[in-house]
């Protein structure tokens, strides 16, 4: 599929960092000495380290929010004293040492400006930057005793709770509870997990409270001190396993079983069940909602079931989704959107793939209950999240612009409030579909690359203009992937040819209609946990599919408009795992298609 070429309009990039440029440059020459004489087992770790020292030099990259937040109070010692020890062993830690200091102390005059101003939000976000940049080596006080996020947590613990929680029917005894500055977190999980969750709480909270100042922020002068508005803990529940929470939900929500996550505005509850990691982006999502139900300081005028501007409350929750964040040294370095947030690809892969829109009319003006009814919901949902990206990406008047539509919908004017979003659903449209095609761009304000971040392996690059060099120059750790696709890119054999030691490791791979060859297949074929090949429209042969012989893994293969004939379709029929395939427009026959069918009769699609 293609979608239609929109002409090339270069988004408008503005780096405005807190340091100067000279201090970059110092900064990088000194990891660059580094860089040339660590050794080959320390160059792992070092890498790490250098690339987080390098991006807390993009904090105000356009493209993303990125923050940079203390740690938990007990861990920032720690971790200080193990990155110290690791620069004062590499002989950089004066260097960095120093370039820390003038950026925290840039933060810290920026935000005394700022705030002088009236620019209250930018201010308070300096201020978690000054705290964050001093917590990476702990450095000392400077000016006095510096500003403290009231967010701060230190030394979580969990106690056997001595009262029942009639919310759920628990009895006391039965769960634990563990409090933090701003929640109470109530569970049947472990200890271990509880804890982690209260921690997830805090970290989220302090991210929203950044990109959403406006919203908890009262009268000028609280806002000019900073001093927070006093609330009540936000309370969360945690089930130890999916059939708990089912069980003793579904009377308060019919619905229940299809969730993974609920955020119950009439119980000011959100609640979850533990599982693993897949716990946390529905933990965020649903704080999301929590937050900008109880930490605005006015009860929200929003019916989710009947009022206009759903996908906007839904949009919003999937972009807190996206945060990311990686440790250094006693501080932690957080990114939040982006064109490779997870949550985004499938948005990008409906819109730049399939060319799939609902018109804004339709959209902009339907309710939850709509939402939850109709027949397409994962991929409104998408387009939810990719739109709210598009706007919370960009420049701040746009971003102010969707904050004043988000807080219409809230206020219950979701109907006639979507005028700062746009005229019309062709402007609006076109809008996002440059978002999407040039956000992924080298130099397009996304660090002139990919940025490593755990949760952020996948890559929807369909029809954007990326070549082959940039995907050679991308870091090694991104060429094991859930999922790439590069349809209509103008991607060409050297992709695989020339990753030498490092090879491709993927597991959906899409390569429609670019210029891979025959030439690519063994290296295609050794991906061991490949489960996806799309290779419409390549320039593959009976021969090049060869390499797919008896491939353990291989589930579905697309192979439409390619030089196939009936002798490939022994290959087809080697392969176990094989569900689906895709022969259209080659010289298969319909006789031997129906041959294939009774060698697997569960193989779907037909030519």
């Amino acid at each position: 599929m293609t979608l239609l070429k929109y002409s090339s309009i270069a988004l408008m990039v503005v780096f405005a960092f807190a340091g100067s440029a000279t201090d970059a440059q110092e900064l990088d020459a000194t990891l660059q000495r580094v860089d040339s004489s660590i050794s080959s087992e320390d160059r792992a770790s070092w890498n790490d380290i250098a690339d987080s020292l390098r991006l807390l030099d993009s904090l105000d990259v356009q493209g993303r929010q990125r923050f940079v937040i203390p740690d938990a109070r007990e861990r920032i010692a720690s971790g200080a004293n193990a990155l110290r020890e690791r620069l004062r062993q590499s002989g950089s830690l004066d260097e960095v040492h120093a370039y820390l200091e003038k950026r925290a102390s840039a933060a810290e005059a920026n935000a005394t400006r700022l705030q002088a101003s009236g620019d209250f939000s930018n201010a308070y976000v300096q201020k978690w930057r000054a705290a964050g940049l001093r917590s990476v080596l702990g450095l000392p006080e400077a000016n006095g005793k510096p500003w403290e996020p009231t967010t701060a947590w230190s030394g979580l613990k969990t106690r056997r709770a001595s009262e029942n929680l009639s919310l759920v029917t628990w009895g006391a005894g039965s769960y634990l509870q563990t409090s933090s500055p701003n929640f109470v977190v109530s569970s049947q999980a472990a200890d271990r997990p509880t804890l982690e969750i209260a921690e997830a709480c805090e970290l989220t909270y302090a991210i929203w409270k950044q990109l959403f100042y406006g919203f908890w922020a009262g009268d000028t002068q609280r806002a000019s001190d900073f001093d927070e508005p006093v609330h009540e803990p936000f309370r969360v529940v945690l089930f130890r396993t999916r059939d708990a929470y089912i069980k003793a939900l579904r009377t308060m929500e019919p619905r229940i079983g299809i969730s993974t996550g609920y955020y119950s505005p009439t119980q000011r509850t959100s609640f979850f069940y533990f599982d693993g990691t897949k716990s946390l982006s529905t933990l965020v999502h649903e704080l999301t909602h929590q937050f900008f139900n109880e930490a605005t300081g006015e009860a929200p005028a929003f019916d989710s079931n009947d009022d206009p501007g759903f996908w906007v409350i839904e949009g919003v929750a999937l972009y807190m989704e996206s945060i990311s964040s990686r440790s250094i040294g006693g501080a932690k370095l957080i990114d939040v959107g982006g064109w490779d947030s997870p949550r985004l690809q499938a948005g990008r892969y409906r819109r730049l793939h399939d060319e799939f829109w609902i018109p804004t009319d339709e959209f902009f003006q339907a309710t939850g209950e709509k939402f939850r009814t109709t027949q397409e919901l994962p991929a409104w949902y998408s387009q939810a999240c990719g739109l709210t990206h598009s706007w919370l990406d960009a420049p701040s008047d746009s971003r102010e612009s969707f904050l004043a539509y988000l807080r219409g919908v809230y206020r219950g004017a979701g109907g006639a409030s979507v005028k700062p979003l746009g005229d019309g659903d062709d402007s609006i449209r076109l809008r996002y579909d440059r978002y999407l095609l040039e956000s992924c761009k080298k130099g397009s304000g996304t660090d002139g690359g990919r940025p490593y971040f755990n949760k952020r392996e996948e890559a929807i690059l369909s029809n954007c203009e990326v070549s082959t060099e940039e995907l050679l120059a991308w870091d090694f750790r991104y060429r094991k992937s859930p999922w790439l696709d590069l349809t209509g890119t103008a991607i060409d054999d050297r992709l695989f040819l020339e990753s030498k030691e490092t090879p491709w490791e993927i597991v959906r791979l899409g390569l429609e209609s670019t210029k891979i060859s025959d030439a690519s297949m063994p290296q295609i074929a050794a991906m061991k946990s490949l489960s996806e090949l799309d290779l419409t429209n390549c320039n593959i042969t009976d021969e090049g599919l060869k390499s797919l012989q008896g491939h353990p893994t291989l589930r579905s293969l697309w192979v439409a408009g390619t030089k196939l004939t009936d002798d490939s379709l022994k290959i087809l029929a080697s392969i176990p795992r094989l569900e689906r395939a895709s022969v259209e427009s080659t010289s298969v026959s319909t006789e031997g298609w129906r041959q294939l069918l009774l060698k697997k009769p569960s193989l779907k699609n037909k030519p």
